[in-house]
């Protein structure tokens, strides 16, 4: 490289160089980089504006789940001030997760459809206008209405990924990793921050309000700083180009396609594969192994081990840190050790879940149980970046579409788990911890059968072409 580049110069002071100038620095082939053609540079001039744009989506996952994380470990509490009673607000947070279920399919499809841009604008400044609401709420409706509004828009998160896993020409997992990491960074400050401020009169009040600040906030980023992916994209080689790809860009003009935008979502849920819905049940059922035990965990930790709130809180704090780190290591990770094999990934990685889970059903050490926490929130991860990768593997056109229908599987779970961890927890306070294992366990044998079917995929093409 270097030779080149020193070659290319005394080349050009020599006066042998394109334009015959002395001083005048060339390319190998003799070309000035003024001089190269248009195509050349907005190529260059393409990918350099991807990377940008990565990089601005990292930031600004980093602030929505700080965002989030300001209120959500007060959000039972302030239910609780405007008279809520605790089977009341498990009502509302299963309520956000139903939500959540149907409108996360339909903002996929409109990012398909409309743009991702248009489609996150709308989310962030939705989500934005229901924290104020939240945060003005004199009484549990207007905290129904409230969470109602998120449950509907705040899908920032997947279509985030949805466009960095777009931009990304090469590996999917190491951005998505990194998009998760930037965002769990977030969940480390805020908990904190947020407790601090509700200690001032009228705190929870405020906490809200900064975090409507800081969607809008990141509302006008989007805005100014992120150009249309649909642009960026233009230097892509791609499938996207293929016959039917162009028609579906051509139907989204005109009145008289209407109709195939309005059933496009009705259209891919029937097409949906068996081995798309296989990782749908993965993803559902490793996420409620997540979430069961960490309905009540604070309450599991204070009966089982008596700690105390500030421990707890440490603990909390650790766990966050502990997914930051190894959410920047999952693409170095994927690549070096598991050669980019996702799905085997996510098997060993719900095996080792798995275990862990097991120990903490058994232990009875608070040290144990931390260690083994902590070790959930490094395995965690890997397990939802290798899922999103493998369910993104050979979608190009409707990305959007796929990520959506993987976050209703989570909304599913997260739907569920305030009940059944309600249940499990008044049988005993191990009970979250042995109803999370045997779902991972699950998890397992549909991450066997999601790898059988993959390999019978392959293999047929073979079979074919012999």
């Amino acid at each position: 490289m270097c030779s080149s580049i020193c070659g290319t110069q005394q080349t050009s002071t020599s006066g042998v160089s394109g334009s015959g100038t002395n001083g005048t620095v060339t390319n190998t082939n003799g070309i000035r980089p003024e001089d190269e053609s248009p195509s050349v540079k907005k190529i260059k001039n393409v990918i350099s504006k991807r990377r940008r744009t990565i990089y601005v989506f990292y930031f600004m996952a980093f602030l929505d789940l700080l965002a989030v994380s300001l209120f959500l470990p007060l959000l039972s509490t302030g239910m609780r001030d405007l008279g809520a009673t605790p089977f009341m607000t498990g009502l509302i947070g299963s309520a956000y997760g139903a939500i959540q279920l149907f409108s996360s399919p339909v903002m996929g499809w409109g990012s398909d459809i409309y743009g991702p841009k248009l489609v996150m604008f709308i989310s962030l400044v939705a989500t934005a206008v229901a924290y104020v609401v939240q945060g003005s709420a004199l009484n549990i409706a207007m905290m129904l209405v409230a969470r109602g509004l998120a449950g509907i828009f705040k899908h920032t998160q997947t279509v985030g990924k949805s466009i960095v896993s777009e931009l990304s020409t090469k590996d999917k997992s190491h951005v998505i990793g990194n998009f998760n990491a930037f965002g769990s960074m977030g969940f480390i400050l805020g908990p904190t921050l947020g407790a601090h401020i509700a200690q001032l009169d009228k705190g929870f009040q405020i906490v809200c309000y900064i975090s409507a600040a800081a969607f809008l906030f990141n509302a006008v980023l989007l805005a100014i700083l992120v150009p249309d992916p649909s642009k960026l994209m233009s230097s892509k080689p791609s499938p996207k180009l293929s016959p039917k790809s162009k028609s579906k860009k051509l139907g989204s003009k005109g009145d008289s396609d209407e109709v195939s935008r309005l059933t496009k979502l009705k259209t891919s849920f029937k097409n949906a594969d068996i081995h798309s819905l296989i990782l749908l049940a993965v993803r559902f059922l490793f996420s409620f192994a997540t979430l069961v035990f960490r309905e009540n965990l604070t309450i599991t930790l204070l009966e089982k081990y008596n700690s105390n709130l500030v421990n707890s809180g440490y603990l909390t704090s650790l766990q966050a840190l502990m997914s930051t780190i190894m959410g920047f290591c999952v693409g170095p990770v994927n690549a070096f050790i598991y050669k980019g094999n996702s799905l085997y990934m996510v098997l060993i990685t719900g095996i080792l879940k798995t275990i862990v889970l097991f120990t903490l059903f058994w232990s009875s050490s608070y040290w144990l149980a931390g260690t083994m926490l902590v070790i959930v929130s490094a395995l965690n991860p890997f397990l939802r970046v290798g899922i999103t990768a493998v369910s993104l593997e050979g979608h190009h056109s409707d990305i959007g579409t796929i990520l959506g229908f993987s976050q209703s599987a989570t909304s599913m779970a997260r739907m569920i788990s305030p009940t059944a961890a309600g249940l499990a927890l008044s049988m005993s306070t191990d009970g979250p911890f042995l109803l999370a294992a045997v779902s991972s366990i699950c998890g397992i044998i549909a991450t066997l059968a999601a790898q059988r079917f993959a390999k019978q995929q392959k293999g047929t093409p073979h079979a074919k072409t012999d």
